[in-house]
Parts: structure tokens; sequence; C-alpha cells
């Protein structure tokens, strides 16, 4: 029962800062956790926290590799990304 307003609380995780203001971003992005609605919030929130880390595997990949994301990336910072380029 208090789902409303969560993709808003968690919307500074999903975009840069600046981009806050953007009202057409934000208003697409609000109106997709509205369509997807608490139950698909929900599973997608258990099935990332019951995921097995998988770092350990990371240097077991034989194939080149790029790790694609943001310099300012709140969910991946830089230290996370450079630690699985090291690995």
């Amino acid at each position: 029962g208090k789902f409303k307003g969560i993709t808003r609380q968690i919307l500074p995780n999903l975009i840069h800062a600046s981009r806050l203001q953007d009202h057409e971003l934000t208003r697409n992005i609000l109106d997709m956790g509205q369509t997807i609605g608490p139950h698909a919030f929900i599973a997608q929130e258990t099935a990332i926290m019951g995921r097995k880390d998988s770092t350990p595997l990371l240097p077991n990949i034989q194939q080149l590799t790029y790790i694609i994301a943001g310099q300012q990336d709140n969910l991946s910072p830089p230290r996370h990304q450079a630690e699985m380029h090291r690995l």
C-alpha cells in the first residue's frame, strides 16, 4: 500500500541530478513506474536482492568485454566499474 511515490523517491538514483528538473524525462520515468505497478516493482527488487554475486566469475571471462557505465552513476559507481575492470 506504499508504492505510490516510490519512483519519485528513487529518481535521484536513476538519473543525473542535472536532469531532475527535466519534466518530460521525469514524467516518462514516473509514468513507467505507474505502468509496471507495485507487483512488478517488488518482483524486480526481489530478484535484485536475491541475485547471487557474480564477481568471482569475472576473472574467468575469456572474451573481449566492455564495461559501460556513467562516471556519475549512483548504482554502479566508478569504484565498482574499476574493480570489475581489474578482475
